[in-house]
């Protein structure tokens, strides 16, 4: 820094560069350094109050993936601190030989890290937005009720309820940041990207300045997802009324923990899988819940999926499987069966090359088990 500086005083005298352009260099420097003053200072309990944040679920999917980012920063093992011409200071990563890469990408501002790492960014509740939505949906019943109502398809076609539905769906749909936290952290299952020409399908694009730039196909996808979703809960009770049935929420709900691979980046080892076995246990295997369970395992790993077997003439029971595994089947209300279950088809996809490393032995030995 010294050495910028009397460069820049060399340039001055020399008339190389003007006053001004001095006395900017002179002053990003200053910034610079207050800025990476206040970064060590304030970067342990910004990182403690972020773990925090994302154990109570009060941290949005794109604050996450961002967070995950800032965050890495801190760790200088294999980081160095370049200050520019311009006197900005920038960290980057060193290559195996320990030269800087010259790689935007792998850069980060010393002003961006202290910034990012203070800022806290509200969480959109997408579950609450929806469940707000279909409670005043309750006026439409009656302008149907009035009418007469005979199925669940004539609800769905009518007018007055489209118009609601739709409604609540473009506030979603068009809005970039709801768009976003409806897709990684109410759905889940997307993975983000840092090179646009891989958007798309299950990869949200992050630009360099941190906003994931879903694609039109993407918000088209979570268009119908949400219209399935409200037509869902569109049911017809035993006097012939149309009725919107509540979603069902449990008291002990976790199911929307944020389990994402930053949990374990924060806290390496058991600490982030143990928050896939309590989601897991906090949704059950009840046979009704089997679209709840999909949400978690989708989180969990996107290949396993859960199907509900039931019907005249045969028990009810689970299906956990992934393609290229054998299928596990077990009883309904068995949450000790489901958690071994998951965890031997994570296995298998393991040993077939097709899924995360798993942490240890089998569900409930001594060893702990993939979601231990």
């Amino acid at each position: 820094m010294k050495r910028l500086a009397l460069t820049q005083n060399k340039l001055l005298k020399e008339g190389k560069i003007t006053p001004a352009q001095y006395k900017m260099v002179m002053e990003n420097m200053k910034n610079n350094v207050q800025s990476l003053d206040s970064a060590v200072k304030s970067f342990a309990p910004a990182y403690k109050r972020d773990i925090d944040r994302l154990a109570k679920d009060e941290m949005g999917f794109e604050e996450q993936i961002n967070k995950e980012k800032l965050f890495k920063y801190g760790n200088l093992e294999n980081k160095t601190l370049i200050i520019n011409a311009d006197g900005n200071f920038v960290f980057t990563d060193l290559d195996q030989n320990g030269n800087p890469i010259a790689d935007p990408s792998r850069m980060m501002g010393v002003g961006v890290l202290n910034q990012g790492i203070q800022a806290i960014k509200p969480k959109f509740d997408v579950r609450k937005s929806l469940d707000d939505a279909f409670a005043s949906i309750g006026e439409v019943t009656k302008i149907l009720r009035a009418g007469g109502i005979e199925s669940e398809t004539s609800v769905l076609n009518n007018e007055n309820y489209t118009k609601v539905r739709d409604s609540v769906i473009d506030s979603i749909v068009e809005d970039r940041e709801k768009l976003v936290e409806t897709m990684g952290g109410y759905y889940g299952g997307y993975t983000p990207v840092f090179d646009k020409s891989k958007a798309g399908g299950k990869n949200i694009y992050f630009d360099p300045s941190g906003n994931a730039l879903p694609t039109d196909e993407q918000k088209k996808e979570i268009r119908e997802k949400l219209k399935s979703e409200f037509d869902s809960r569109v049911k017809i009770d035993r006097k012939g009324t149309a009725v919107f049935a509540p979603r069902e929420k449990k008291d002990d709900d976790e199911e929307d923990l944020g389990f994402t691979a930053l949990y374990e980046t924060f806290i390496p080892g058991a600490g982030g899988l143990q928050v896939a076995e309590d989601a897991i246990m906090a949704v059950g295997s009840d046979i009704d819940d089997v679209d709840e369970l999909n949400r978690v395992l989708r989180r969990i790993d996107p290949n396993i999926k859960a199907q509900a077997v039931d019907g005249p003439g045969t028990s009810n029971q689970i299906i956990i499987s992934a393609t290229g595994v054998s299928p596990i089947t077990i009883n309904e209300d068995d949450d000790n069966a489901l958690l071994d279950a998951v965890d031997q088809v994570r296995r298998q996809l393991y040993d077939a090359g097709l899924g995360s490393t798993p942490s240890g032995g089998a569900t409930g030995g001594s060893g702990g088990g993939i979601l231990d």
